[in-house]
């Protein structure tokens, strides 16, 4: 599951950042590194069911990531999203997930496939 979420986190980071690996923090709106951002979840990571979902995690600050307050990461989800998939998301995130061993491996595999196509554009280098 570490490997699993460590590629997630290093693909949410590239995709939200531009070729020299800027982008906006999802909840504060300040621009930082892709060194500097952690893959931040919407819906907490011990929700299975959108752990590792797409729409659930961007690219956040370590100070927002380690608040407490989720307001602003909920108005930034209404504004990026629809309602409605946000009512999904947080829909999704109360159901029970459970991922086999091959399931998590497939996700690995696709997770570094996308990270490593992202990296193609980018004018920084990191070690998948």
């Amino acid at each position: 599951m570490k490997k699993l979420d460590t590629i997630f986190s290093q693909y949410i980071r590239l995709r939200d950042t531009d070729e020299y690996g800027y982008g906006e923090c999802i909840t504060c709106g300040e621009f930082f590194h892709y060194y500097n951002f952690e893959c931040g979840h919407f819906r907490h990571r011990r929700h299975l069911g959108t752990r590792w979902h797409e729409m659930n995690a961007h690219a956040q600050c370590f100070t927002c990531n380690r608040g407490d307050d989720m307001v602003e990461y909920i108005v930034a989800m209404l504004e990026k999203y629809e309602d409605i998939e946000v009512s999904n998301i947080i829909h999704l995130s109360m159901m029970v997930g459970k991922f086999t061993r091959d399931e998590k491996e497939k996700m690995y595999n696709t997770y570094k496939a996308k990270a490593k196509e992202l990296l193609k554009d980018k004018m920084f280098k990191v070690n998948l």
